[in-house]
């Protein structure tokens, strides 16, 4: 298949044509024309090349247009679409709501990057995340890390709880909090620490749970969680780090009931990730006019100091 402003058709001598879904989208896709010889020249009225003499039989050549640089895709771009083609697969395999891969290609004959094409589902980004979500991350946890050669999911990381302590200690040190401050909080991820077990298995997280990545019917109805790209094997209480708590604390008791774990000890867990991500965010330069809540410096350390002044449910109020 060739692109260049032409309708796209199948190589020669393969006797078939693409879906005409597919040839829509790759028309809408592609903004880079291929070189003139890979389609008939366009209509005379609506020619955009220059004239440069006779070619064979008398037909006029045609200098063909500058073909644009390709943009920059963001780093590690192909991993991560890779390994949506993985994570996808095993997420539908234990029921998880999320659009099915229709077609994936990374040879770059089409277009000048990799590609996804995947089942389109009807829905808009919810307003809060509905409750139903609870039980897609529950069916999706139920995959476990495992050293078994023949169960691994290629190109899915591994996560750790990491080290707030050291984060609090390097805080204090560059002057962004007192002493004081920072004994207070060093003291606060001990109590933490000591309400959930961190030696459990981990499990195949979504990592980027947010408003922005679910698509929800006209009821709030959920009814599919995309982007896979941030998917990771982690502790199951990072899954919610990327809700605002007031949405947690609506969600967690319908997921604890189908969790291992007690509500009280994923309350811990999930507070010890919002509390040591919004610590670590602290000393980062601004980043303007982005979508979502957590990328102003300040905004997850304000987000719980909301939720703890508006009278948060049991258990979060022992948690403090």
């Amino acid at each position: 298949m060739k692109l260049g402003g032409c309708r796209p058709t199948p190589p020669r001598g393969s006797g078939r044509r693409l879906p005409r879904a597919t040839e829509k989208w790759i028309a809408r896709a592609s903004r880079f024309p291929a070189p003139g010889d890979h389609c008939r020249p366009p209509p005379r009225h609506r020619r955009r090349t220059r004239e440069r003499g006779p070619g064979r039989r008398g037909q006029p050549r045609f200098h063909p247009r500058r073909r644009p640089v390709p943009p920059r895709l963001p780093p590690g771009y192909e991993d991560d679409l890779r390994k949506e083609t993985h994570v996808v697969p095993a997420a539908r395999l234990v029921g998880v709501l999320t659009p099915e891969i229709v077609e994936y290609d990374e040879t770059h004959r089409l277009l000048p990057a990799p590609y996804v094409v995947m089942e389109r589902i009807h829905g808009a980004e919810p307003t809060e995340a509905p409750t139903t979500l609870a039980n897609e991350l529950a069916r999706l946890h139920q995959l476990h890390h495992t050293p078994d050669p023949t169960l691994v999911i290629p190109g899915v990381p591994e996560d750790d709880w990491g080290d707030p302590w050291r984060t609090v200690d390097d805080l204090a040190t560059r002057g962004y909090v007192d002493p004081a401050t920072a004994s207070w909080l060093t003291g606060w991820f001990t109590r933490l620490a000591e309400r959930f077990d961190d030696s459990g298995p981990k499990v195949l997280i979504h990592g980027d749970v947010a408003a922005h990545n679910l698509l929800a019917g006209p009821g709030n109805e959920l009814r599919a969680l995309i982007d896979w790209g941030d998917a990771s094997w982690a502790p199951r209480a990072m899954e919610f780090a990327k809700l605002p708590l007031t949405q947690v604390a609506k969600l967690l008791p319908v997921y604890a009931r189908q969790s291992p774990d007690s509500e009280e000890d994923l309350a811990a867990a999930i507070l010890w990730f919002h509390l040591s991500w919004a610590l670590a965010k602290l000393p980062a330069s601004p980043w303007p006019d982005q979508r979502h809540w957590t990328a102003p410096t300040a905004s997850r350390l304000l987000n719980i100091l909301h939720f703890f002044t508006t009278t948060p449910p049991t258990p979060w109020a022992e948690l403090t």
